[in-house]
C-alpha cells in the first residue's frame, strides 16, 4: 500500500509540472488533494474488484428562457360608431327658392282682371333639425279694368314678409305655424286700414301611412272670411294618387309619366279666392274686398319629393284652366256690392 500511494503522489506531481510548463493556471486545491472521501469520484482497482464509483451529480445549469413578454398588441382604436340621424343636405336645405305667378280672368261684365305674383322663400339654418324656418317676401299686383262708373281702383298692390316652420312632434303629430303682415293697398290709401295679419296654426295627425288628418284655423286677413277653418285630409291611395282636401284650396292629382328625374301631373282644383285692399275713392278712404270660387284642370311638372318635409328641388312648372264664379266686389263704406257674371280663368305659374 506504500507503494501505491508513492506512485499516486508521483504521478500528481508529474501532473502539476506539465501544467506549468504549459502555462495554465495551477490547478484548485480540491482537485490537487485527494483525501479519502475523494475515492468516491474515481474508479481504482481493489485486488480482486474494481469499486466503481460514478461521477459527482452535477444538476446542469439553470437556463431559463429569457423573459420575453407577449407583445403588447392591443386591438386598434376605432371610435364607437356615431348614433345620430342621417345628416340633411344643407345645401338643399338653405337653398332659396323664387316663385312667379300668373293670373288673367277674361272680360265679363265689362270687367277684366289680371294679377302677377312674385314670391321669395329662404329657409334659416335648421337648428332643432329639419325641416328649417322659412322666411317668405311676397309682392303681388292686380290690375282691374273696368266701366269708370264702378269706381274701381285700377291697380292693387300687396306686399307681405313672413315666417312659416313645420315641427313634427313625434311619428304622428306635426304642427305648423305660419304669420305674417301684410299691407294691401292702391298706394293711396295707406292708412292702417291697408295693414294686415296673416297666419294660422295647423296639425296634423298621421291616422295611417296613406292618410292624414288636418285641423286648425287660419287668419285670412280678409274683411268678409278672417277666420277660415283649416279642416281636411290628404289621401294618397298609391304613389300615383295624391287626394288634398284641405280647405280654401283643394286638389286632387294623378301621376300620368314619371321619367324618373321629373313627375308629370294632371290635377282639379278648386276653391275660394280674392282678397281686401285698402283704396282711395273719391279722396275718401275705403276698403275692398273681392270674392270668388274657382274650379280648374291643369299640369304640373316638377322633380321628384325626397320628403315630405321639403319641397322638390329644381325648376316646377304649372299651367291651368279653369272656371271662376260667385264673384263679388264689397265695400266698407258703401252699402251696395257689385256682382259680376262667371268667366274663364288662365294660370301660369314656376317655381325654382
Amino acid at each position: 500500500m506504500l507503494a501505491v500511494r508513492k506512485l499516486q503522489s508521483l504521478f500528481m506531481w508529474l501532473l502539476i509540472a506539465m501544467n506549468v510548463a504549459s502555462g495554465d493556471e495551477p490547478l484548485d486545491r480540491r482537485e490537487t488533494m485527494l483525501d479519502d472521501d475523494d475515492a468516491r469520484w474515481v474508479s481504482l482497482p481493489t485486488g480482486r474488484e474494481t469499486r466503481s464509483v460514478s461521477p459527482p451529480f452535477t444538476s446542469p445549469p439553470f437556463t431559463s428562457p429569457p423573459f420575453t413578454s407577449p407583445p403588447f398588441t392591443s386591438p386598434p382604436f376605432t371610435s364607437p360608431p356615431f348614433e345620430s340621424a342621417a345628416r340633411p343636405d344643407l345645401s338643399r336645405l338653405m337653398r332659396p327658392r323664387l316663385s312667379l305667378a300668373s293670373e288673367w280672368e277674361l272680360k265679363t261684365d265689362g270687367i277684366e282682371i289680371g294679377n302677377y305674383d312674385v314670391k321669395l322663400t329662404v329657409p334659416t339654418y335648421p337648428l332643432y333639425g329639419p325641416p328649417p324656418p322659412f322666411i317668405s317676401a311676397q309682392f303681388s299686383y292686380t290690375g282691374l279694368t273696368a266701366p269708370a262708373a264702378l269706381e274701381l281702383p285700377a291697380s292693387l298692390y300687396d306686399a307681405s314678409l313672413g315666417a312659416a316652420w313645420m315641427r313634427p312632434l313625434n311619428e304622428r303629430w306635426m304642427l305648423r305655424f305660419m304669420a305674417s303682415a301684410a299691407f294691401a293697398s292702391d298706394w293711396e290709401n295707406t292708412s292702417s286700414d291697408a295693414w294686415q295679419f296673416r297666419g294660422g296654426v295647423l296639425a296634423t295627425y298621421k291616422w295611417t301611412e296613406n292618410l292624414q288628418l288636418i285641423v286648425g284655423a287660419i287668419a285670412s286677413g280678409r274683411d268678409d272670411l278672417p277666420i277660415l277653418p283649416g279642416l281636411g285630409a290628404i289621401w294618397t291611395p298609391t304613389p300615383s294618387w295624391r287626394v288634398n282636401l284641405i280647405m280654401p284650396r283643394p286638389r286632387i292629382a294623378y301621376l300620368i309619366a314619371d321619367t324618373g328625374v321629373r313627375h308629370h301631373w294632371v290635377f282639379i282644383s278648386g276653391g275660394l279666392s280674392g282678397g281686401t285692399w285698402a283704396f282711395e275713392r273719391n279722396r275718401i278712404d275705403d276698403k275692398l274686398t273681392y270674392r270668388e270660387w274657382r274650379v280648374g284642370f291643369g299640369w304640373e311638372s316638377s322633380p321628384p319629393q325626397a320628403s315630405q318635409f321639403m319641397p322638390s328641388g329644381g325648376l316646377k312648372l304649372e299651367a291651368e284652366l279653369g272656371y271662376v264664379f260667385g264673384r263679388e266686389f264689397e265695400f266698407e263704406r258703401r252699402t251696395e256690392s257689385i256682382d259680376i257674371d262667371g268667366t274663364l280663368l288662365l294660370r301660369m305659374g314656376a317655381n325654382f
